[in-house]
């Protein structure tokens, strides 16, 4: 029987979506975007999904608290 080994995987999504407005120049147009509230329709998504071995749970207790701090900061 093969030993199992713990990965820490990363999905990445990507949602397109657009909408249609009347603006008089692009600058506008991306600030109504932001702004306003828009009808946007959605198209497609894509996801990519990553992993990463780790060598024992010491890691990945170690990667948890990398990536809390981070999303502290």
């Amino acid at each position: 029987m093969s030993k199992l080994k713990e990965y820490r995987l990363e999905r990445r999504t990507v949602t397109i979506e657009e909408c249609f407005v009347e603006a008089e120049n692009w600058e506008d147009a991306e600030e109504m975007g932001h702004m306003d509230i828009q009808d946007w329709e959605f198209c497609y998504d894509e996801e990519e999904i990553y992993s990463e071995e780790l060598d024992n749970v010491v890691n990945l207790n170690a990667e948890r608290n990398r990536r809390i701090e981070n999303d502290k900061a």
